[in-house]
């Protein structure tokens, strides 16, 4: 299944987190359009621009995200890809 096979190549930490997440896309996963971040109710907190994609990761700070779940939402080769997270 393409979705069990791209959801294994690509990895959230650290979880919980309460500064900065990254994510990591594995060595075949091309990402080229923005990856957006919701809150629990479904509010866009934040969107990730393609090009900020260096060496196969991102970093991104959370800082100014409350305490709660999150989700990440991309689009990879047409299949969308959901991966939580929690800001403590």
């Amino acid at each position: 299944n393409d979705l069990q096979l791209l959801n294994a190549q690509i990895k959230v930490y650290p979880v919980p987190t309460n500064d900065k997440i990254t994510i990591k896309f594995g060595s075949n996963i091309q990402v080229s359009k923005p990856i957006k971040v919701f809150d629990i109710l479904g509010k866009e907190v934040f969107t990730i621009q393609p090009s900020n994609i260096k060496n196969g990761s991102i970093t991104k700070s959370v800082n100014a995200l409350q305490r709660g779940i999150y989700l990440i939402r991309m689009d990879v080769d047409g299949v969308i890809i959901n991966k939580k997270f929690i800001v403590n």
